[in-house]
């Protein structure tokens, strides 16, 4: 059985009259093990010294949130134990699997020149989240399901104080997602969905999954009414 690691990762923002509000995303190296090539949120695992030295899990997360945000982009940032948004469980089948706490939170325009260690990241972009998904910034397309619905969820923000509103409209949300492949289909699905006890994704008398054909490259998120589990994205649909 393959070990669930702790983790933590934060979303980093930056806003300013003439750029409004952007997000720093990270590219991972093509050579790596895990998620390579694809544009994340600076995060890694919870060392055991963070564990061992804070009383709460969460706490040793926020200074694990802090120290690899410092190691992959020389940022240095605050944490707020209370912009804790999603805890996100790499689901069964995977070679590698985290528990991961989502944090987001706010830097200085001033203080938010990046530079990237050239080994496990190997660019970054300061990008409007909304152009991501608007205007053809292809090359990120790479997108993780959770790095994919968080800018979801906030993709109509302006403002940093817009982000904070919609996560603390939810409060942190727990997801732990099963995946099949299906005819070239990658579909995660979720709590309430037909199939996620079974593991069986050909079921959709409801439906609370995110399914993406590989040769597209697109996501598409399917939540029913009738679903008896609160949609994983807040509501929020797209």
């Amino acid at each position: 059985m393959v070990e669930i690691r702790h983790a933590a990762t934060v979303c980093i923002f930056r806003e300013s009259d003439r750029d409004g509000l952007e997000i720093l995303m990270l590219k991972r190296n093509d050579v790596l093990k895990f998620a390579a090539g694809f544009w994340v949120f600076p995060g890694g695992r919870i060392e055991p010294s963070e564990l061992q030295g804070n009383d709460k899990l969460i706490e040793a997360a926020v200074e694990a949130a802090k120290r690899e945000a410092y190691e992959e982009t020389q940022l240095e940032i605050t944490v707020n134990p209370e912009h804790h948004y999603y805890h996100w469980t790499t689901p069964l089948g995977e070679t590698k699997r985290f528990a991961t706490w989502f944090f987001h939170t706010l830097i200085d325009y001033d203080m938010s020149s990046v530079q990237v260690d050239g080994s496990e990241i190997v660019n970054h972009s300061w990008v409007r989240i909304n152009d991501i998904f608007t205007s053809g910034v292809s090359r990120m397309r790479q997108l993780l399901p959770p790095t994919y619905i968080t800018l979801q969820r906030i993709k109509g923000a302006v403002k940093y104080q817009d982000v904070i509103d919609e996560f603390k409209r939810t409060g942190p949300i727990k997801v732990v997602p099963r995946v099949s492949y299906v005819d070239g289909q990658f579909c995660s699905m979720y709590p309430g969905d037909s199939g996620y006890e079974t593991l069986n994704s050909t079921k959709k008398d409801v439906l609370h999954r995110l399914t993406r054909h590989m040769h597209e490259g697109k996501y598409r998120f399917h939540y029913s009414e009738e679903c008896a589990v609160p949609s994983i994205t807040g509501g929020i649909t797209f």
